[in-house]
């Protein structure tokens, strides 16, 4: 008997892992499952006020444009093409407003998808030319360059550094 213990322990055990290594497979498979159909979501039933951005953004576009914030769909806020636009430009000021102008300063900041206004730009419309954009813009609206903000811009001046990035990016438009 107990030349056949072993062997037998072997075997329950692998057999053990084998059903806890299939139940967490199918467990994580049916969350992968359910978290691709979240994104799914029709745009006209998704509530603007429960998309990606921070209720701030949300509360100051449905300002702008008239909207009712606890009605308007992503849909509704998204077939204005100005609409989009100043959601995002509203976005970089009210959520990332704190981060600097130029990449040389943003090397402390780890916490955001934003670090600072050129690396945006730059991945955004996936070129390197955002610092002369901002260069400019600084000039144009006395913004220094160096210690600037983002925030030291409005939402109607970011609107127009990105429509600038987008002309001037190389990339099919």
């Amino acid at each position: 008997m107990k030349k056949h213990l072993f062997p037998i322990t072997l075997a329950c055990l692998l057999l053990i892992s084998l059903g806890i290594f299939g139940g967490f497979s199918a467990f994580a498979k049916n969350l992968a499952e359910n978290s691709i159909e979240a994104y799914e979501d029709d745009p006209q039933e998704i509530l603007f006020r429960n998309y990606i951005y921070s209720e701030k953004t949300v509360r100051a576009v449905c300002e702008k444009f008239h909207l009712d914030y606890d009605t308007v769909t992503v849909d509704e806020a998204f077939r204005d093409r100005e609409c989009l636009d100043y959601t995002t430009s509203a976005s970089l000021k009210l959520d990332s407003g704190n981060r600097p102008l130029l990449e040389t300063f943003s090397s402390q900041i780890q916490d955001s998808l934003v670090s600072s206004l050129e690396s945006y730009l730059n991945d955004v419309y996936a070129f390197d030319g955002g610092r002369q954009i901002i260069e400019k813009a600084c000039e144009k609206y006395q913004v220094p360059l160096q210690s600037g903000k983002i925030q030291d811009f409005t939402i109607e001046q970011l609107m127009e550094i990105e429509r600038k990035a987008y002309e001037t990016s190389p990339h099919p438009h």
